[in-house]
């Protein structure tokens, strides 16, 4: 019993002097970063604790916002730091962000920290709050400036691919309606149909048969087979005649004429039908150089037909309606980048010299020589509109320009920014309609092809009034309805241009150019703007895929060749050569842009040029004109 009772002893003995040793061991500390702050402002506390690794120390438990005293307040408190320090201790660090509101001096009390039954407090501190010294000469601000969350791009692109679908969603149902009124069926970007020229078909189909060389092969009768259904079948599509069920007489009696050069092209093609009549219905064995005299006449028969002007005759019975169905009409720019800037640098000196008076001349210089270097068919436009004529409308855009602004920047003077807001707006709702039309009137007119003038017949009221009532129902979809907007202009514009008695056309869809648009959109974003190459390919075929012309029951329509990679070439080209020459190689990069338009710009149809009558009447205001320019309002 004894012996228990000096174990019990020395063991509570030990324990004891453990806890003796620990608290000699355990330091602890309050600092302040500052001990004067302006009511509002902010400063740090700061707890350390030096103590063994394996004490178990309670600190004081405050919660955000918890007041610390009855005018001091905690804003936050930081996770506990700990790192090791001397003689087995480890260093506990923990700060605390404290405020004020209230002016005075505070005692802040010793923080307590708990070890089994033994209490070990900091230090006191001080704390010195002052009022603000206001300057009333001075405007009255924020104590502490606007806190600004940091921007949250996650959300950001999540707003903008909703509102895109929202887009989407509107944009489909807009189309799938518009499509069930005019009962027609549904197209998504369905690509527009490239009808081939029957001469090309014809070249290809040839070029196959010499290649493939059969005659040499002993098969001549299938060579002459399929080298006359060639021709057949082009002279069926060139001059729309039953060539298939006529006779080698009948077809040679057709395409009889005077004409000299013709009478050559029939000389070979008469060749040809005799030599395959003696292969294949009289068993005559032809020679090497009889095929390739034939196929070499073939190829020249083909060309001669695509490019000649010559007109087949009715004979007898046989059937034909005698016109140049699927004529092929070539479009060509033959202008030049050192000749372009020529022009150019004479219109910068001049325009600079004369404080900007002479950019009239320079615009009619700029587009007499574009137009003069575009041909159809080898016959190039012209353009008649002079600086003389520009500079009277320039000084009409002038004076309105100025007027307009004038009185903007005087209402606003006069403290009425809403009114002068509402005459801004007016004014472009008044011009917009005004410059395009003045623009298409004076522009068509300026402009000629073989002596035949342009001419545009639309009414300025009835576009003034639609424009308006566009415009409206644009704001009132938050400009959703802008797409239809600019195609119901561009149709109502091109379907009053004439060409002497030849109308144009275009079927142009705000439906189809809204989601063309839309999924251009949808793509150039996902792809970081990659695909906004093929995306001006899409909006440069939808111009010219839908425009045609129409003379009574002959009909031409424009079809496009641009591709995606085309305009890569074309514009990153254009933007090096521009950087390179620091300016200067603009005027390369203009013309390179009119080669590639022009060189991807096809018609196809059965107009005969020559029997086109002038109807048009000269317009000299080119108020519209200079409008348009100056408030680049483009229509292109």
């Amino acid at each position: 019993m004894r012996n228990f009772r000096k174990i019990t002893f020395l063991f509570l003995l030990s324990v004891l002097f453990f806890q003796t040793a620990n608290a000699q061991q355990i330091e602890v500390k309050a600092t302040i970063d500052s001990t004067y702050i302006l009511i509002g402002q902010q400063t740090l506390i700061h707890l350390q604790v030096l103590q063994p690794e394996e004490a178990k120390l309670n600190f004081p438990h405050f919660q955000p916002e918890e007041p610390l005293t009855e005018k001091v307040e905690i804003i936050s408190v930081s996770k506990p730091d700990t790192s090791t320090a001397d003689n087995g201790r480890i260093l506990i660090k923990q700060d605390y962000l404290v405020t004020s509101f209230d002016s005075g001096s505070y005692v802040i009390p010793p923080f307590k920290f708990q070890l089994v039954d033994q209490d070990f407090q900091t230090n006191s501190l001080a704390l010195n709050v002052d009022n603000i010294q206001v300057n009333k000469d001075e405007e009255i601000k924020d104590i502490m400036p606007i806190y600004r969350p940091p921007f949250n791009w996650l959300l950001f692109f999540g707003i903008i691919a909703l509102m895109l679908f929202v887009l989407a969603l509107i944009g489909g149902g807009i189309y799938l309606y518009v499509r069930w009124k005019k009962n027609k069926p549904v197209q998504i970007f369905e690509e527009p149909e490239v009808i081939i020229p029957p001469h090309e078909i014809a070249l290809q189909k040839l070029m196959q048969i010499k290649e493939e060389k059969i005659w040499q092969k002993g098969q001549d009768k299938l060579f002459y087979t399929q080298l006359t259904d060639v021709l057949r079948e082009y002279f069926t599509a060139r001059f729309d005649i039953q060539a298939m069920e006529m006779t080698s007489y009948e077809i040679l009696t057709v395409l009889q004429t005077n004409n000299e050069e013709a009478k050559i092209m029939l000389d070979k093609l008469k060749q040809i039908f005799t030599t395959s009549d003696m292969v294949k219905f009289a068993k005559q064995q032809s020679t090497i150089e009889d095929n390739e005299q034939s196929i070499a006449n073939a190829f020249f028969v083909v060309e001669h037909c695509s490019t000649s002007t010559f007109q087949v005759e009715q004979h007898g019975t046989i059937s034909s309606k005698y016109a140049n169905r699927a004529q092929n009409y070539h479009f060509q720019f033959f202008g030049k980048g050192s000749e372009y800037f020529s022009i150019m640098i004479v219109n910068w000196l001049l325009t600079m010299v004369t404080l900007g008076m002479y950019y009239p001349w320079a615009r009619a210089k700029r587009l007499k020589y574009i137009y003069g270097q575009t041909a159809l068919n080898d016959e190039r436009f012209n353009f008649a509109g002079t600086g003389n004529e520009m500079f009277r409308g320039f000084i009409k855009v002038l004076l309105f320009y100025i007027v307009v602004m004038g009185a903007y920047f005087l209402l606003n003077f006069k403290q009425m920014p809403l009114i002068a807001a509402l005459c801004l707006f007016s004014a472009i709702f008044v011009i917009y309609p005004l410059a395009i039309h003045g623009s298409y009137r004076y522009r068509m007119s300026r402009t000629s092809y073989r002596g035949i003038r342009f001419g545009y017949r639309g009414d300025r009221a009835e576009l003034f009034k639609n424009c308006i009532k566009w415009a409206l129902l644009t704001l009132v979809t938050f400009g959703i309805y802008g797409a239809w907007m600019d195609m119901n202009v561009r149709r109502y514009t091109h379907q009053n241009i004439r060409y002497g008695d030849v109308e144009f056309n275009n079927n142009c869809d705000g439906a189809e150019w809204f989601l063309l648009n839309l999924k251009g959109y949808f793509l150039t974003m996902i792809t970081l703007g990659i695909y906004v190459f093929w995306w001006e390919r899409d909006i440069f075929n939808y111009y010219i895929n839908n425009m045609s012309i129409q003379k009574g029951e002959q009909k031409a329509r424009c079809y496009s060749t641009a591709t995606g990679s085309g305009f890569f070439k074309l514009l990153a080209g254009n933007l090096l050569i521009i950087i390179f020459t620091l300016g200067f190689g603009k005027a390369w990069a203009d013309i390179r842009k009119q080669h590639f338009i022009w060189n991807n710009i096809k018609m196809n149809g059965n107009i005969n040029l020559d029997k086109i009558r002038q109807t048009e009447e000269e317009y000299t205001d080119a108020f519209g004109e200079d409008a348009m320019d100056f408030f680049e309002i483009d229509l292109a």
